[in-house]
């Protein structure tokens, strides 16, 4: 067998040496005086020798050597239709106590295999995105050009890029080991929307400040955030996996004030207050009065991914932003008259904190973020720090 490996290996790199040139005839020599001839009338004929089983050809040749004890002997193999010796390969997947072996079935061995409907005993056989697909029950194997992928009820193993095991199968199997699948991907990565509240926290007596002066109202503080995540693999086992995943976003905090407060800045005492909204000194009802601060953020979070659980990931960060801008807007209760400014507020220009998520089969993930340090200047405002909570889409 040793033999013929070595003897098909070196036609081979004879053929395509002598591709280039116009040659009727290929001369292969071998050692102890054996040589192989093949004529061919033209280049396209020479081209065509490459869809046979050399092996085949090679196991018949030695068979007829066998049988004949001429010293100079000559054996034509007359095939003129070319049918017996054309390559008809078949990929053979054989499991047993959770071994998949993988091998090529040679032409003259028997199978059941069916050229025509391309099944093998209920085994579906197609080529697909550049390779091979079979599909036996709920077992699924893929061989070609985005690498070998096999995933049968308990196990899978990917060896390449991508999985085109999904692409490739029309009813979209989900596989029982396959990484969560929901509204932004299998994990974190790409772009990512969080939707959800805001509070104050942390709270201290600060000197010339009630809470009942900036109290929030809880459903109308919400936060948003706009951003995108690349991932990294640090390590994977069989059924979760460790990455650190970093990001870029925007976010909104709008701190939506309870009563007919609202956010003014004194100057003259280099503080924030929070005053009862007036017009021509008389206090007016408000439906709506919110400080709103955007920031830009980066954040790195560790986070551990898992395969077969309830709960898909879990991650632990940080964050750290600055401060892009920040403004009030108030609405009156009657005739709706609104009132918007533009202004610092004495908040602190950098924010930074811890982050905490939770990512939930067929249900968006919930974080938690929670700023370290104080949302106004030491001295310029209540000595409150901000929490965040909410969904991540």
């Amino acid at each position: 067998m040793k033999t013929l490996i070595i003897t098909s290996a070196l036609f081979l790199f004879t053929l395509f040496s002598l591709r280039a040139a116009d040659l009727d005839s290929v001369i292969v020599q071998f050692g102890n005086g054996a040589r192989m001839v093949i004529h061919a009338k033209d280049k396209k004929a020479l081209e065509a020798i490459r869809k046979y089983d050399l092996n085949q050809i090679f196991r018949d040749t030695q068979t007829r050597f066998s049988t004949m004890f001429a010293k100079d002997t000559t054996i034509i193999l007359n095939e003129q239709l070319g049918q017996k010796y054309l390559r008809d390969t078949l990929l053979v997947i054989t499991k047993d106590a959770g071994r998949v072996e993988i091998r090529m079935k040679e032409p003259n061995q028997q199978s059941s295999y069916s050229q025509k409907s391309g099944t093998s005993a209920g085994t579906d056989v197609q080529f697909k995105n550049g390779g091979i697909y079979v599909k036996d029950g709920q077992d699924r194997v893929y061989v070609g050009t985005q690498g070998v992928h096999v995933e049968d009820s308990k196990d899978e193993v990917h060896i390449g890029s991508g999985n085109p095991l999904d692409s490739a199968d029309n009813d979209n199997r989900k596989s029982k080991k396959s990484y969560k699948q929901y509204f932004g991907g299998e994990s974190r990565k790409g772009f990512n929307l969080c939707f959800g509240l805001n509070a104050f926290t942390n709270d201290r007596t600060t000197a010339n400040y009630r809470t009942t002066d900036y109290d929030l109202r809880t459903l109308g503080s919400r936060f948003v955030s706009l951003g995108w995540v690349r991932s990294a693999n640090v390590t994977k086992g069989k059924n979760s996996r460790l990455a650190v995943d970093f990001g870029i976003d925007f976010s909104w905090y709008n701190f939506m004030f309870e009563g007919n407060n609202v956010a003014k800045m004194n100057e003259a005492a280099q503080r924030v207050e929070f005053p009862v909204f007036q017009r021509d000194n008389t206090p007016v009802d408000l439906s709506k009065s919110k400080l709103t601060a955007s920031f830009v953020n980066f954040s790195i979070m560790p986070v551990v991914y898992f395969s077969n659980s309830a709960v898909s990931y879990i991650g632990v960060g940080a964050y750290g932003g600055y401060r892009l801008d920040s403004y009030t807007k108030t609405k009156e209760a009657s005739g709706g008259s609104k009132d918007h400014a533009s202004a610092g507020f004495y908040l602190n220009n950098f924010r930074y904190g811890a982050s905490f998520e939770v990512g939930l089969r067929k249900f968006p993930d919930f974080f938690v973020n929670y700023d370290l340090n104080q949302v106004f200047r030491t001295n310029s405002g209540p000595q409150v720090n901000a929490i965040s909570f909410g969904i991540r889409l």
